[in-house]
């Protein structure tokens, strides 16, 4: 499934995709309506970016937070405040930028039934605090990743890696 909104935003409802899931907003927020899941079997690609290089480069909220969304393949994204629940199944993460040089931006990941894993070869890069949940472990081990602000994680093991100190 491949979703582009050029203008205000994306709300998705009950979304299941048998595959590969693209979500693409211009111009606003990708949100999801109250109680209603997101559920991707293959990889998903999230991005609330204007498309413009540089300092006229605009991101916005990415907010998939109901509990019963499962994302079975690398969950991508690229937005300012992210927000990613999992309910079944744990959370991989493929590449995934939370702000830019402009605004700070924050990144949320709670997996409520498995780990927090990410992808071979993907960076985290949050400008701002990160808070990850996971009622398992936690291993974002890629040593391009780069945690720009505090960071939280809740978990039975966890192992982070940094570009720089964190």
């Amino acid at each position: 499934i491949d979703l582009v909104d050029g203008t205000g935003g994306l709300v998705l409802g009950t979304t299941k995709a048998t595959g590969t899931f693209t979500a693409d907003s211009l111009a606003g927020a990708i949100t999801q309506a109250p109680f209603t899941p997101v559920t991707v079997t293959g990889a998903s690609s999230l991005t609330a970016d204007n498309g413009v290089a540089g300092t006229g480069d605009v991101k916005y909220n990415i907010t998939l937070a109901n509990a019963t969304n499962k994302f079975v393949g690398a969950v991508a994204s690229n937005g300012l405040n992210i927000d990613l629940v999992v309910g079944t199944g744990g959370l991989i993460l493929g590449n995934t930028t939370a702000g830019n040089t402009t605004a700070t931006g924050t990144f949320t990941a709670d997996s409520l039934a498995g780990a927090i894993t990410q992808s071979a070869s993907t960076a985290v890069d949050v400008t701002g605090a990160s808070l990850m949940t996971a009622n398992n472990g936690i291993t974002l081990a890629n040593t391009t990743n780069d945690f720009g602000g505090v960071v939280t994680a809740n978990g039975s093991a966890i192992t982070l890696d940094n570009s720089a100190a964190l």
